[in-house]
């Protein structure tokens, strides 16, 4: 009977460390869960915040073509102004580049503008707070830029929104 109690014991024992284990792994599963969805939320968001002001840039940059006065605070008001409307805070970070033909930078947005701009790059950092403890920075970019075409003797602007990355 020695035997049987003992051997009743060790498995009580294993059953008891695999239900830990379980516990434990069931536990970290829940908190990275809880983890990852604000980051992914900050990450989308910070996308849109982008998208929204290198489109915003662009258009701004693309009067030029036509001789319409745009100045460089113009586009970057105009810039920050579709961030926020796609949900960047006053905690958030924007800055915004001026392109060339080739997708280089040029300068920045807010020190003037460069010679043949023909693109804008918006990086939208957000802060994700994740398990109410940690805030990550959660940064994406944005690139749009224009092509000068000719129609019935017009220079028109062909806009596009180029790969973010």
């Amino acid at each position: 009977m020695t035997i049987e109690s003992g051997s009743g014991s060790r498995r009580k024992r294993r059953w008891i460390r695999i239900a830990i284990l379980v516990f434990i792994a069931g536990t970290l599963l829940f908190l990275a869960d809880r983890a990852s969805l604000p980051i992914y939320r900050s990450a989308m968001l910070a996308q849109n915040a982008a998208d929204g002001a290198a489109l915003a840039g662009l258009v701004q940059l693309a009067r030029l073509t036509h001789d319409r006065p745009v100045g460089d605070n113009q586009i970057a008001a105009e810039m920050l102004n579709f961030a926020i409307r796609n949900g960047l805070s006053e905690d958030d970070h924007l800055v915004g580049y001026y392109l060339d033909a080739e997708g280089c930078r040029l300068g920045l947005v807010g020190a003037d503008i460069p010679q043949e701009p023909r693109g804008i790059e918006a990086v939208a950092t957000v802060g994700a707070r994740a398990l109410g403890l940690v805030t990550w920075p959660v940064t994406r970019k944005a690139e749009a830029g224009f092509t000068i075409e000719s129609a019935n003797g017009e220079r028109i602007p062909k806009m596009q929104l180029l790969d973010g990355g």
